[in-house]
């Protein structure tokens, strides 16, 4: 989806406002804890709002749509905590519940699908299935009246999408370790050429 066309139909369904310096806050919270010799260390964490099973099944969703390649996953950064965070903390009830029903219909839908669990299905089938169900949304959203929201079920997946995209490209490590991070900024530059930072987008925070 086209960013600016995942901007103008969220709007009309997302059930929180979170301004980005909250937004920051919330994914900086959700980052896994390190040994001091800098591994992965058991932090006892469990979600507030997702099951075991349906948080597992966000991470396999986030991981699918920005795996993990030269840069983290979206799992490695703690996105499908944030999306735990969000929901508990954050989304309105009537969004909460839209987001856990069409969680729970996703699996189903993808089962009778493919045959598989979302789970035993491999990379590539999760990558197709994904892919044609954006399509599809974004499709649909094209004849939607104004005023007119989208359907439940769509509302949940541009929702995950959302919150998944967002939690990732304002993860601290992201912006601090991997884009060009200017703590300080200067003059702004609405046109900076892409060889000024060597090919690297600035971090947006």
């Amino acid at each position: 989806m086209q960013r600016r066309d995942l901007i103008k139909y969220s709007g009309l369904f997302v059930g929180f406002t979170i301004g980005a310096g909250a937004f920051t806050s919330v994914v900086s919270s959700c980052k896994k804890g390190e040994s001091a010799e800098g591994e992965s260390a058991p932090d006892n964490w469990t979600p507030a709002t997702l099951t075991l099973e349906s948080f597992q099944l966000v991470s396999l969703i986030a991981d699918t749509m920005l795996p993990r390649t030269k840069t983290p996953s979206a799992s490695d950064l703690g996105v499908d905590r944030v999306v735990d965070a969000l929901l508990t903390d954050w989304a309105a009830p009537d969004s909460r519940q839209i987001f856990l029903t069409g969680l729970a219909n996703f699996a189903i839908q993808f089962q009778e699908k493919t045959g598989k669990t979302f789970e035993a299905a491999s990379v590539q089938e999760r990558t197709d299935y994904l892919n044609a169900r954006n399509q599809e949304i974004l499709a649909a959203a094209k004849t939607l009246a104004p005023g007119e929201k989208p359907l439940p079920s769509h509302q949940f997946f541009l929702l995950l999408k959302d919150m998944i995209y967002r939690g990732f490209f304002t993860s601290q490590q992201l912006c601090e370790e991997i884009l060009v991070y200017d703590p300080i900024p200067g003059i702004y530059k609405g046109c900076t050429p892409l060889a000024d930072t060597q090919g690297m987008a600035y971090a947006p925070i």
